[in-house]
């Protein structure tokens, strides 16, 4: 079985395939709405079956660890910005240059989040998890995205957090459904 920081780093790489698939799609000669439409569907199912799973099974279990403590506040919030993106961008439409602006912040903030979790994140939870944790930690994600990708929602411990539940966003469900 597969540790967590190996599952995490292939979303990482599946989601920067979809960005570049996503470009060269825009780019192209013959732009089709549709394609890029389906392309961008498929990257907000990945970005937040993703997150939904890293949070519970990832960011839960560094809010017990000091110094990962602001590590996972932060993702979470990197999170939240991203869904809300998507969110926006779901109903705008792909042809606007308005919404390819909104991608390339997106795809920013997306690389931002990667970079700190693989070169910042990864070597300290090397060092405060044993390998057990971490492959434990891999199969909680794994079983927390199948939920999410089955389901097209999030368990109700993925919203939880120390001051409640996370509700800052009504209709969090819908959006992962909406992907």
């Amino acid at each position: 079985m597969e540790n967590v920081l190996t599952l995490i780093k292939k979303d990482h790489d599946a989601a920067t395939a979809l960005f570049a698939e996503l470009r060269r799609l825009i780019d192209a000669d013959t732009f089709s709405e549709p394609d890029v439409r389906e392309c961008f569907q498929n990257l907000k199912r990945a970005l937040l079956s993703h997150q939904t799973a890293e949070e519970e099974a990832v960011y839960s279990r560094l809010r017990t660890h000091g110094e990962m403590k602001d590590y996972a506040f932060e993702g979470e919030t990197e999170h939240d910005l991203a869904a809300g993106l998507l969110e926006k961008m779901t109903y705008d439409s792909p042809i606007d240059e308005r919404w390819r602006a909104q991608l390339a912040v997106l795809k920013h903030a997306v690389d931002h989040h990667v970079e700190e979790e693989e070169l910042d994140l990864f070597p300290m939870m090397k060092k405060a998890f044993s390998p057990d944790e971490l492959v434990e930690m891999g199969k909680d994600l794994q079983a927390l995205k199948l939920v999410v990708q089955e389901t097209g929602t999030a368990p109700l411990s993925a919203l939880r957090t120390d001051a409640g539940v996370r509700g800052a966003r009504p209709g969090a469900e819908d959006d992962i459904r909406a992907g």
